[in-house]
């Protein structure tokens, strides 16, 4: 079973979820999600390195915000002058995009340094005003704290992975011994 959870990472309750076969994606499951669920004006996601890429940004782009971590797997670009440069903006334009005449998204690329290093995040808020460094680094530093629940959850049941199609005997279930 794979679970997609959206967080509410103000309130630390979910907001809403989809369940799938344990060969799922992510990925697909939040885009069913956008399609299926209404989430209010001005929804900011925030997702991890994995939640990345031009076609899947534009989907979310077209009605959201998003505040994304990326890493050395996603290409850049910077001063293509679709905007009015100033740092920190940069583009994500990949050649099939470029090739299809599909414009460049404009994003905002913010760099922050946390006990284990630097951190990359980018966003579609383009105005500082509307999300500030601060705001951002306290939103991703939050959204941890789902990722934190989910590990202590595998470990208290001692699985590294919880897994449904064959199941053993768990150490903590009741054997009539």
């Amino acid at each position: 079973m794979w679970l997609t959870l959206i967080w509410h990472i103000g309130q630390r309750l979910p907001w809403c979820w989809k369940i799938g076969p344990s060969y799922s994606s992510e990925r697909a499951h939040l885009l069913e999600l956008l399609a299926e669920q209404k989430f209010p004006e001005f929804t900011l996601f925030c997702g991890d390195a994995g939640f990345v890429g031009y076609d899947f940004w534009s989907t979310i782009a077209a009605d959201h915000h998003f505040l994304v971590r990326v890493g050395s797997n996603v290409r850049l670009l910077k001063n293509l002058g679709y905007v009015r440069e100033r740092e920190g903006i940069v583009y994500c334009w990949p050649d099939a995009a470029m090739k299809k005449l599909q414009p460049p998204l404009v994003l905002r690329l913010l760099h922050f340094q946390s006990s284990r290093g630097d951190v990359y995040l980018v966003t579609n808020v383009l105005e500082e005003k509307k999300l500030t460094e601060q705001q951002a680094s306290e939103i991703y530093r939050r959204r941890w704290g789902i990722e934190v629940h989910f590990r202590s959850v595998k470990q208290t049941f001692g699985r590294s992975k919880l897994r449904s199609r064959h199941p053993s005997v768990p150490r903590w279930s009741c054997t009539g011994r």
